[in-house]
């Protein structure tokens, strides 16, 4: 007999939990920080495959945490919020109430939270790709407004790269997609190398749109190089609409491990969800592990080898601005803190390391203006290390 406390469809798993805690803690900054934008008159969230709302041991799903992110907003704000639509859907039926839908749990749930006035909230029990249309037509005539979407799909075969890339293009968009990883992984070579394998099609139908060359996927050479590799390939796929793109992996036991990719056009948004990373997994920033110590999830030398690409990316050529080293180390997973520290220890133990402000003259030792603010301020700042 299937041990219930197990089963994923009615409980939530710790993997499930670290998964919720990032979209818990990217959403409540997302709320403030766009509460504060005058000319954004609207917020849209998205979750479009939101399950159970509450779980059998009485977790709570994203559709009932962000619905509590709401509220706290609201009275953490002296009694204000943006205008924003919430849209749930599922439809599948409940694995916890045989008989009733998921989203009338999720509806049952919701109702018993405190909703502001000018927050909407809609449900739906639709296929995921049926309700496209009409969000793709909404999206599109956005004026002022932004959106947020989450999908958390029981697998991978719904998604498709084409709908991400076009709910991505308008740029007033961010997602936040969830894979089982290692499930992929563990049969991509098969899938790949045989038309024959079952299951294999949903598999090859994935990836193809991404890689140019299939064979190259045979060499990944664990499941987070695999991560990797699909994060870089979205990257790629996405360059035209802007899209910056980062993941969060996280390990339930050696054969299962899941991944959050996260895609944006907003380098802030992009900041703030490697802020929510960091908060998770503090040694790291990449990665949780169940019933470990984060060090263990990722060698030290994925750490310590940063500074050695820092060092390299300034000296490739004649200088660098302070706003180029910035998004290289977002784009590389570290925050602008981290970043700082590497140069001020560049700046004690190399001679060849300058600083200089936008006249060329000396700048003040200490000081890189590696922050948002000032590289959408375009402060700049000479950073370059001499050749010899």
């Amino acid at each position: 007999m299937k041990d219930k406390r197990r089963d994923a469809k009615l409980v939530m798993l710790e993997h499930s939990k670290a998964k919720i805690e990032l979209y818990s803690t990217y959403l409540s900054t997302y709320l403030n920080i766009l509460s504060r934008v005058s000319y954004i008159k609207r917020i849209h969230l998205y979750d479009l495959m939101c399950g159970e709302g509450i779980y059998d041991d009485g977790s709570k799903g994203s559709p009932v945490i962000a619905m509590e992110k709401i509220k706290q907003h609201y009275f953490s704000n002296k009694n204000t919020s943006p205008d924003i639509e919430v849209w749930f859907n599922d439809k599948d039926e409940s694995e916890i109430e045989k008989g009733i839908y998921k989203i009338e749990r999720v509806k049952r749930f919701v109702s018993k939270i405190f909703v502001p006035s000018n927050v909407q909230v809609k449900y739906t029990r639709e296929d995921y790709n049926n309700l496209l249309p009409e969000i793709f037509k909404a999206i599109s005539l956005f004026k002022n407004e932004k959106a947020l979407i989450f999908i958390d799909p029981y697998g991978y075969k719904e998604i498709k790269h084409e709908h991400i890339k076009s709910l991505l293009s308008s740029g007033n968009v961010e997602l936040i997609l969830f894979l089982p990883i290692s499930h992929m992984y563990r049969f991509l070579n098969k899938s790949l190398s045989s038309d024959d394998f079952p299951g294999g099609e949903p598999l090859r139908n994935f990836v193809s749109p991404l890689f140019e060359n299939l064979d190259g996927l045979n060499n990944a050479s664990s499941v987070l190089n695999f991560v990797d590799n699909l994060k870089e390939a979205y990257r790629q796929y996405l360059q035209y609409e802007k899209i910056l793109v980062d993941t969060f992996t996280i390990e339930r036991n050696q054969q299962n491990t899941y991944a959050l990719f996260f895609f944006t056009p907003n380098i802030l948004g992009f900041e703030k969800m490697l802020e929510a990373k960091w908060k998770i997994d503090e040694h790291q920033g990449k990665g949780f592990k169940i019933n470990s110590k984060q060090t263990d999830l990722f060698s030290d030398v994925q750490m310590t080898d940063y500074p050695e690409k820092l060092k390299d990316y300034i000296g490739s050529v004649d200088y660098r601005t302070n706003g180029d080293i910035y998004l290289f180390g977002l784009k590389n997973g570290f925050l602008p803190k981290h970043t700082n520290e590497v140069l001020r220890e560049f700046q004690k133990t190399n001679s060849s390391f300058v600083v200089l402000d936008s006249d060329g003259n000396k700048h003040r030792r200490g000081s890189f203006h590696i922050n948002y603010h000032d590289y959408r301020d375009k402060k700049i700042v000479i950073i370059k290390i001499l050749k010899d």
